[in-house]
């Protein structure tokens, strides 16, 4: 979608609506509407509604092992936004097992750790999604957290000054 490439949200959500509608099986428009909802809008409620829509049975074979496994990692995201902590923590794991490469759900899964307390956990997703994707802030802050939760402060300084480098 041009428009959620060029940042405009409410022009992208309008487009995947505008295709669901032409089409209530285009199942990767409400995917990606449901990241626009939960994403940028934070509207936990909304979002969840329309992944649940794109994840129903008779729909998941519409979508590729990729947009399945977005699909469950954004309804993690939903659940996590919830404090469904548990339930969350089981979406992410089963989107890590369609598509083991997706930093998205690793730091969610990471963060759903974090939260529990689990930084050990966590370390690695955080670690493997920062190597992926150095500039994300976010994979690195939850990096930094999980290291320093853990008492590993020698790694947490030297990523930040590879952060910092950035």
């Amino acid at each position: 979608n041009l428009y959620q490439a060029g940042k405009d949200a409410d022009a992208a959500a309008k487009a995947y609506e505008e295709a669901l509608k032409a089409d209530p099986n285009h199942v990767v428009s409400a995917v990606e509407l449901g990241a626009i909802e939960l994403l940028i809008r934070k509207d936990a409620e909304k979002g969840a509604a329309v992944v649940e829509q794109a994840l129903t049975e008779e729909r998941r074979p519409l979508l590729g092992p990729a947009e399945l496994a977005r699909g469950l990692a954004l309804k993690g995201e939903s659940l996590t936004m919830q404090f469904k902590l548990k339930e969350a923590t089981a979406e992410f794991e089963q989107a890590l097992k369609l598509d083991p490469t997706s930093l998205y759900a690793k730091a969610g899964l990471g963060k759903v750790l974090i939260a529990q307390r689990q930084y050990s956990e966590a370390v690695p997703l955080f670690k493997q999604a920062t190597e992926a994707d150095p500039p994300d802030l976010v994979y690195t802050d939850g990096y930094l957290t999980a290291r320093i939760a853990t008492g590993k402060m020698d790694d947490a300084f030297k990523q930040l000054e590879s952060a910092n480098a950035r």
